[in-house]
């Protein structure tokens, strides 16, 4: 019993890459229409999954800008949680001249805090604690850590507001950082899966089978759940997966059917969220 529940928490943080793919092979077998074969559909699991990712980004974008009623609060909030799914700390250590770099699996940053790590996180801050601007603009970095506000020019003020930090790819340089400084750095990682264990990885989403062959012309094909990389997303997008699944083999297998199917899911659920 205890296994069981452990099983089911672990599945309610995930997608199941296996239940996605039993779905659309059942539409895509219906009245004898095709075959989804394993190859096809790894094939374009990763897309998927980076079409449903770029979709909620775009909705938490969307959602920022509009007015303050309480059915537009309620929405963003709906949508920032999504979007917090994709949150993760990471503590870098500065090099000489304030420079470090971000994990590779990193799309957007959001917080940098000079001074602070994991492990000092919840405690009071102390005046070694800088909050540090952001800039993805050279020239407003520029501007920013020559002006008043920069800590670069008030190193020995306690009452310093912040730093200025300018992010480029995948560097960060924090104006006026000594070298050996830890730095507590929030960002919003790009989508990898998430292994039979439960633990997330930079892997992309893949299903394994265990073939099995009778004679030359007979494979069958069992799912190799402990083998399998399930989608990095939240729980609740699974339809919104199954449906760009639909579309994307649906192409590729020239089934008008599976590729109606996902557009008109795709196009219902945006009509109800609408009205």
């Amino acid at each position: 019993m205890l296994a069981f529940f452990v099983y089911l928490l672990k599945y309610l943080r995930m997608i199941s890459i296996a239940s996605v793919y039993r779905t659309l092979k059942s539409l895509a077998n219906e009245e004898q229409k095709g075959f989804i074969t394993p190859y096809s559909f790894n094939d374009f699991a990763q897309t998927a999954q980076m079409n449903v990712y770029n979709e909620i980004l775009a909705k938490e974008l969307m959602s920022s800008s509009v007015s303050r009623s309480q059915r537009d609060s309620s929405f963003r909030e709906r949508s920032k949680q999504h979007v917090d799914y994709f949150d993760t700390e990471y503590v870098a250590t500065c090099g000489v001249g304030g420079l470090f770099d971000l994990p590779s699996n990193c799309n957007y940053v959001a917080y940098i805090s000079y001074g602070q790590n994991a492990s000092n996180y919840f405690n009071p801050p102390t005046s070694s604690f800088k909050e540090v601007e952001i800039e993805y603009d050279i020239k407003r970095f520029n501007l920013l850590r020559q002006s008043s506000i920069s800590g670069m020019n008030h190193l020995s003020d306690t009452n310093s507001i912040m730093m200025v930090a300018y992010v480029s790819g995948e560097r960060v340089h924090i104006a006026g950082a000594a070298s050996g400084t830890t730095c507590l750095v929030k960002y919003t990682r790009t989508p990898g899966s998430i292994s039979y264990s439960g633990s997330k990885t930079e892997a992309q989403p893949a299903i394994s089978f265990l073939s099995s062959s009778d004679d030359a012309a007979l494979t069958t094909y069992e799912i190799n759940d402990s083998s399998s990389f399930n989608f990095d997303l939240p729980p609740s997008f699974h339809s919104e997966v199954v449906n760009e699944m639909a579309k994307l083999i649906g192409v590729q297998l020239e089934e008008t059917g599976v590729y109606s199917y996902g557009v008109s899911e795709e196009t219902s659920k945006e009509a109800v969220k609408n009205n």
